[in-house]
């Protein structure tokens, strides 16, 4: 179990809207057990690092789940792959704590092991820690830089899930698409964390890569009218992506993106 004290609340005149919230409270406390799990109900109730990442400021909108994260980062840091793992060292894995059912290091999951700690910190101002996590931030961004090609040099994670829930499309263009944005959106929040805790090097160093992958982002996906390209069908979150993690160069791209 836990002890997460309960924080949020909220009551309507739409009986729709209050039960609404009643459901996500008690998805909350059926998910929040020891660890982050994707349900509750069924024999998998694995601790899929996406879903975790996703839910994380609602969590500490609704509880105080300072002391929850803390746990389930050192689950992270305790999963985390190490030199035996070949070209996956530093990744974090699809799943905390890590089954070895699954795998590890892929785009848009295993950034949790930096979104995560980012939320926390916006919530309760907690540097101490981000300090503690800082090392093994480090190690998946060093992760991530071995994982470019010929032609192009930042790839992000592995493109195993991408868009898991989309409508439109998810094939392997867009796969990779959501991996090559959450690498741009890692390094952002790299930057912020270094500054934070006061390492201007590295936050130097981190704002230099939020420029490079922006500058290559834009060489691969982005037409000059603010379209995109390469890619099998430009969706809803391709586009929102890129607007959201500031990815565009241009005002009149990002005007055009939102038309």
């Amino acid at each position: 179990g836990n002890a997460n004290v309960e924080t949020g609340s909220i009551e309507t005149s739409d009986a729709a809207v209050n039960q609404l919230f009643s459901n996500i409270m008690w998805g909350m406390r059926d998910n929040f057990l020891s660890t982050a799990t994707d349900c509750p109900q069924r024999n998998e109730r694995l601790g899929w690092t996406a879903d975790t990442h996703i839910f994380s400021r609602t969590a500490t909108y609704n509880a105080d789940t300072a002391g929850f994260y803390r746990k389930w980062l050192q689950d992270m840091r305790d999963s985390q792959f190490g030199p035996e793992s070949g070209r996956l060292e530093g990744a974090y894995p699809d799943v905390a704590p890590n089954t070895h059912i699954v795998g590890g290091g892929n785009g848009g999951w295993a950034e949790a092991g930096i979104i995560v700690p980012w939320n926390v910190y916006l919530m309760y101002g907690d540097t101490q820690l981000l300090e503690e996590h800082f090392p093994s931030m480090e190690k998946f961004m060093d992760y991530l830089a071995t994982r470019g090609d010929s032609e192009w040099k930042y790839n992000g994670g592995g493109a195993a899930s991408g868009d898991w829930l989309s409508p439109e499309s998810n094939d392997p263009t867009v796969i990779r698409y959501v991996s090559v944005a959450y690498y741009a959106y890692a390094a952002q929040l790299m930057e912020k964390i270094s500054g934070i805790i006061g390492n201007t090097e590295k936050q130097q160093e981190y704002a230099q890569l939020c420029d490079d992958i922006k500058a290559e982002f834009n060489e691969r996906y982005v037409n000059p009218d603010g379209t995109l390209k390469n890619l099998a069908v430009a969706t809803q979150t391709t586009y929102l992506l890129a607007l959201k993690l500031d990815l565009y160069e241009t005002e009149a791209q990002r005007e055009h993106a939102l038309a």
